[in-house]
C-alpha cells in the first residue's frame, strides 16, 4: 500500500543551518513529554514546523525517546482512509511492521469506525520497545468528523510509549478540555513562539548577516510582536540596503500588511523571469523541476530551484536529494493571489490544465483531478474521475471519490454511463437503495445506447452486478437471478472479484427463489473465485454465506468448520482479531446452542458481539440476536430472552420486510411458547405484532412461507391440534425436502412425528421420526428436541430396544427427566419453563419464592400456575403434583 503514497510527505523538513538555538522551547517540548499530547497553535509564520523539526534534528529530546515518525498533512488528506493510510506509512518509518493490522482494515469498505480500526495499532504501540513521537504537521487541514473521531479515541487510549505533536494553525475539535483537565495536554501557542528581544538579535544579526544597531533591533521585534515571517521578510528586504535605519523606522502595520509589503519587496528584488516562475508555480502544492517545466513551459526549472534554496528564499525542500520542494505556505498564498490579480482566466486554467495532464501520466490521480476542477474543464474532470476510481477504491479512498462527484455537474455525469452507475452504487452504499436503483436503471439505459466493445460488455457486467445486489434487498429473486447472471455472461474471466460478487448475487438469487442445493454450490464456487482474488473482507462473506447455506441445509459440522475458517482469516497472524471475525463467532455460537454445548455458545457470543460493535457490523443484527433469544432460552434465563427479544423486535423493524418479519416471528413463537403463552405466540405466528394484520402467507418467498408453516405447525401442536400440524407436514416436508432445506425438514419432521404420537398412531410417529434422527445424530442436533420438551423426551424412550444406541441415549440423557405415559393420557404440552414452576410447586415453594428461584416476576409465575392448571385439568396445586405424579411429570 505505501507504493501509493507520496513518501516525501514522511520526511522530516531538513535542518536549516540558519535556525537559531532556543531552548526555552525545548525545555517546554522535553517536559511535555510526560503529557500525551503536545499541540503546536499558532497562526502562519510563527515558526511552528521549524522549531518542532530542530528539536527532532538535534536530538534534543529526552530519554528514553529515540525514535520519530512524521507526516506533513496537504488537502488531499481530508479523507479518512488516506489519512490513516499516510499516519500507518510514517509509523512505519521508524518500526516497519507497524500498525500492519490497520493497514488491512483500511481496505475495508465502509471504513471501520475508530475502535475497529485502530485498536491494533494501539495495541501494537503499547507493546513497542522504544516510545514514539508522532508528529502531525499542518492538522488545520483536516476538516472531516470521522478523522478527528479517531484522533481522539487514539488519545482517549493512547498507550504510555506513543506520544503526540499535533502542528497546527487553529485549534482542532479534539477532547482537549478533558485532556488538559487531566493534565495529558502540553500547549505551545504564538505567545512561545514569539522571538524574544534576544533572539531577534541573534536572528538578524547571525542567521540573516545584518548589522542593525540595538535600537534598529528592538524597533523590529515590537513592531513585527516576534512574528518570525515578518522578521524574516524584513532582513531579506534590508539585505544591500544602504538605507537600513531609514527602512527601519519607516516599518509599521499589521501582520498581513507587513507580509503583503515585504513579499511585494522580495518578489521585486528577483530577476524577471524568477518573479514569473515563481507566481506560474503557485498553483503547485509541491514544486519538483519536471513538473515545473511542464506547467511554466521552460527547462531550467531545477537551476531556478536550486538558486531560490541557496538563497533561502520562498521554497524549503522536502528530500534529502532536493528533487521535492514546498514554497512556504503564507507566500504561496500570497504568490497565488498575486497571480489571479495579474493572469487571465485563460492563462490560469492552462497553467492548471498542464499541472493536470503532468499528474495524470504519473497515475497522481488527486492532484490531476485537483488541478482539472481549478481548471474547470468539466468534461476533463468527469474523465480523470472515472480513470481515478479502481486504484481510489483499492486505495480505499472512497470519500475523495465521492467528494469529486458533488462537483461534477449532473448533466455531465449522466452522459458517462460508467461514472453515473458508480456514482448509484455510493448512494446504495449510503444505505438509499430505492435511489440507487432508480440511477442504475438510467445507466443501464445509456450503457445500452452505447456501440458494442469489449469495455462496454464488462460495464455491463459491472452494473448488472449492482443492480442483483439491490434486486435483493426488495426480496426480487427473479429480478437477482436475472441480473447476476447477465453479470456473468458480461464480465470477463480477469475480473475476479466482480465475478466473485455476482456469483454470490445468483445464490442469494436462486436461494430466495428456493432452489437451496444450486444456492450451496454457488456459494461454494463465490469462495473458490475470493480465494483467488486474495480480498480478505470479501473472502470472510463468502464465507459467511456459505457457513448459513451448509447451517440450513443440516450440515452442522461443516458449517462449523467454515466459520472456523472466518475466524482464522481474521485472528491468525495478527496483532489484533479484524472486526469481520466477529461474524464468525456469532455464526458458531448459534451451532453451539444447536449442540447444546452452552458455556462454549456463551464465549462466542461475547466475543462476536465485542467484535462486531468494535467494528460497526451489523447487517446479521436480527440473526445475531435471534441466536442470543434462543441461548438464554436453553440456559433456563426467561427474563435475558425476553429483553433480548425485544431488541430483536426493534431491529425488525428498523429495516423491516418479509424475510425479516418471518424470522422475527419464528424466534418468538418458539420463546412465547417456551413460556407457556400460546395466545402471543399465535399472533406471532403471523407476524401480527409487527404489520396489524396476518402476513398474507401466498405473497411471501418460497424460504419464507416455509418459515413460517413450521411456526403456524408449533402453534397448532401447542393447541391440541395434531391434524393441522399434519396439514402443513404434507404441504411442506416433501417440498423442502426436494430442495435441500434440511433445517425445515427437521423441524417439521419432528413435529409431524409427535402430532402422529398425540393422535395415538405411535408406529407412524416412530416411522416419521426415523429419517429425522438419522439426519441429526451425526451432525450432533439436540437443542431442536430439548426445545420440544418433556413429550419429545417420552417419545424417544418408545423407540425399540435396538435402535436405542449411545446417540441416541445421550440425546434423551438431555432431555427433561420423564418416563413414558400411557397414551390416553396426553396431555396438552407443558413447556420447559412451566414444567420448571411445576416441581417447584412439588417441591413446596410458595409462588414468592418461585420468582426468587427463577429470577422472574410474580405475575408470570402466576401466569405459569394458571396456564399448568388448564393443561392438567386441574383446580390447584394438590391436583397438579398429583396429575404430574400420574404422567410422570415429576
Amino acid at each position: 500500500m505505501t507504493d501509493t503514497l507520496l513518501q516525501t510527505k514522511l520526511y522530516l523538513p531538513p535542518h536549516r543551518p540558519s535556525s537559531i538555538s532556543r531552548p526555552r522551547l525545548i525545555q517546554k517540548l522535553n517536559t511535555g513529554l510526560n503529557n500525551t499530547l503536545t499541540l503546536i497553535s499558532a497562526p502562519a509564520g510563527f515558526g511552528k514546523t521549524t522549531i518542532i523539526a530542530d528539536w527532532i534534528h538535534n536530538s534534543q529530546f529526552v530519554v528514553p525517546y529515540s525514535q520519530f515518525a512524521w507526516l506533513s498533512l496537504d488537502e488531499y488528506d481530508d479523507d479518512p482512509n488516506r489519512f490513516w493510510q499516510y499516519v500507518v506509512a510514517a509509523l512505519q518509518t521508524s518500526t516497519s511492521q507497524l500498525g500492519a493490522s490497520t493497514q488491512q482494515l483500511l481496505t475495508a469498505t465502509p471504513l471501520p469506525p475508530p475502535p475497529a480500526l485502530l485498536t491494533g495499532l494501539l495495541n501494537e504501540l503499547a507493546q513497542l520497545a522504544q516510545p514514539i513521537i508522532l508528529v502531525l504537521d499542518d492538522y488545520h487541514l483536516i476538516a472531516d468528523p470521522t478523522i478527528h473521531d479517531g484522533l481522539a479515541f487514539l488519545l482517549d487510549h493512547a498507550p504510555p510509549l506513543l506520544h503526540l505533536v499535533l502542528i497546527t494553525r487553529a485549534d482542532p475539535p479534539l477532547p482537549l478540555p478533558r485532556l488538559r483537565a487531566r493534565g495529558q495536554l502540553n500547549e505551545i501557542r504564538a505567545a512561545d513562539l514569539r522571538f524574544t528581544l534576544a533572539e531577534t538579535a541573534v536572528f538578524l544579526r547571525e542567521s540573516m548577516g545584518l548589522s542593525l544597531s540595538t535600537a534598529d533591533v528592538a524597533a523590529l521585534e515590537s513592531r513585527t510582536e516576534g512574528w518570525i515571517t515578518g522578521l524574516y521578510l524584513t532582513a531579506v528586504s534590508l539585505q544591500g540596503r544602504a538605507d537600513k535605519s531609514d527602512f527601519v523606522s519607516r516599518f509599521s502595520g499589521s501582520h498581513q500588511y507587513i507580509l503583503e509589503y515585504l513579499t511585494e519587496e522580495v518578489l521585486n528584488q528577483q530577476p524577471d523571469d524568477v518573479q514569473t516562475f515563481l507566481l506560474q508555480t503557485s498553483i503547485l502544492s509541491r514544486l519538483s523541476a519536471p513538473l515545473c517545466d511542464a506547467v511554466t513551459g521552460r527547462s531550467d526549472s531545477q537551476t531556478i530551484l536550486e538558486q531560490l534554496q541557496r538563497q533561502n528564499l520562498f521554497i524549503t525542500p522536502l528530500d534529502d536529494g532536493r528533487s521535492w520542494f514546498r514554497t512556504h505556505h503564507l507566500l504561496a498564498d500570497l504568490l497565488h493571489n498575486h497571480l489571479r490579480l495579474t493572469a487571465t482566466p485563460d492563462q490560469l486554467h492552462t497553467l492548471h490544465g498542464r499541472a493536470s495532464l503532468w499528474c495524470e501520466e504519473r497515475e497522481m490521480w488527486e492532484t490531476a483531478v485537483s488541478h482539472a476542477i481549478a481548471s474547470e474543464d468539466w468534461r476533463r474532470v468527469a474523465d480523470l474521475v472515472t480513470k481515478a476510481h479502481r486504484p481510489l477504491m483499492a486505495q480505499g479512498h472512497v470519500a475523495t471519490w465521492q467528494r469529486w462527484l458533488g462537483q461534477i455537474p449532473a448533466l455531465l455525469i449522466q452522459a458517462r454511463p460508467a461514472l453515473h452507475m458508480r456514482q448509484a452504487w455510493a448512494i446504495f452504499l449510503k444505505g438509499d437503495v430505492l435511489q440507487a436503483e432508480t440511477m442504475l436503471l438510467a445507466a443501464r439505459e445509456s450503457l445500452l445506447a452505447l456501440p458494442p466493445s469489449p469495455e462496454q460488455q464488462a460495464l455491463r457486467g459491472e452494473l448488472a452486478a449492482y443492480l442483483a445486489t439491490a434486486a435483493f434487498f426488495r426480496e426480487d429473486p427473479a429480478q437477482v437471478i436475472q441480473a447476476a447472471e447477465e453479470a456473468l455472461a458480461c464480465l470477463p474471466p480477469e475480473a475476479i472479484t466482480a465475478r466473485a460478487r455476482a456469483t454470490s448475487a445468483l445464490g442469494l438469487g436462486v436461494s430466495l427463489a428456493g432452489d437451496t442445493r444450486r444456492a450451496l454450490g454457488l456459494f461454494q464456487e463465490t469462495v473458490t473465485l475470493a480465494r483467488t482474488g486474495r480480498n480478505p473482507f470479501f473472502l470472510a462473506h463468502a464465507l459467511e454465506v456459505l457457513a448459513d447455506g451448509q447451517f440450513h441445509t443440516a450440515q452442522l459440522r461443516q458449517s462449523a468448520a467454515t466459520c472456523r475458517e472466518i475466524i482464522a482469516l481474521g485472528t491468525e497472524n495478527r496483532a489484533a482479531p479484524l472486526p469481520f471475525a466477529g461474524n464468525g463467532y456469532l455464526k458458531l455460537a448459534a451451532i453451539y446452542v444447536e449442540w447444546h454445548e452452552l458455556a462454549q455458545a456463551e464465549e462466542a457470543v461475547a466475543t462476536g458481539l465485542a467484535l462486531n460493535q468494535q467494528g460497526g457490523i451489523g447487517y446479521n443484527t436480527l440473526q445475531d440476536l435471534c441466536t442470543q433469544v434462543r441461548l438464554r432460552q436453553a440456559l433456563g434465563d426467561e427474563a435475558g430472552a425476553l429483553a433480548v427479544l425485544h431488541q430483536a423486535e426493534e431491529a425488525a423493524r428498523r429495516n423491516l420486510s418479509r424475510i425479516t418479519a418471518v424470522q422475527m416471528a419464528s424466534c418468538a413463537v418458539q420463546f412465547w411458547l417456551y413460556v407457556g403463552d400460546v395466545g402471543t405466540a399465535a399472533a406471532w405466528a403471523e407476524a401480527r405484532p409487527l404489520f396489524g394484520a396476518p402476513l398474507p402467507l401466498a405473497e411471501l418467498p418460497v424460504i419464507a412461507q416455509e418459515v413460517q408453516q413450521v411456526s403456524l405447525a408449533r402453534i397448532a401442536l401447542a393447541q391440541n391440534r395434531p391434524d393441522g400440524v399434519l396439514e402443513i407436514y404434507e404441504c411442506l416436508y416433501p417440498q423442502a425436502q426436494a430442495a435441500g432445506r434440511m433445517s425445515r425438514v427437521i423441524e417439521m419432521g419432528l413435529l409431524a412425528a409427535l402430532a402422529h404420537q398425540m393422535k395415538g398412531e405411535t408406529a407412524v410417529a416412530l416411522d416419521t421420526l426415523r429419517p429425522i434422527l438419522a439426519l441429526t445424530l451425526p451432525q450432533g442436533y439436540t437443542q431442536t428436541f430439548v426445545e420440544l420438551g418433556t413429550p419429545m423426551a417420552q417419545f424417544l424412550r418408545q423407540l425399540p430396544a435396538s435402535e436405542q444406541t449411545d446417540s441416541v441415549q445421550t440425546l434423551i440423557n438431555t432431555l427433561p427427566d420423564a418416563a413414558p405415559a400411557p397414551v390416553d393420557a396426553w396431555v396438552e404440552p407443558l413447556s420447559p419453563r412451566e414444567l420448571d414452576v411445576l416441581r417447584l410447586i412439588a417441591a413446596g415453594l410458595s409462588n414468592q419464592q418461585i420468582t426468587v428461584e427463577l429470577t422472574v416476576s410474580l405475575n408470570t409465575v402466576k401466569k405459569h400456575t394458571t396456564h399448568i392448571y388448564d393443561k392438567l385439568g386441574v383446580n390447584g396445586r394438590t391436583q397438579a403434583i398429583a396429575r404430574a405424579r400420574e404422567l410422570h411429570l415429576i
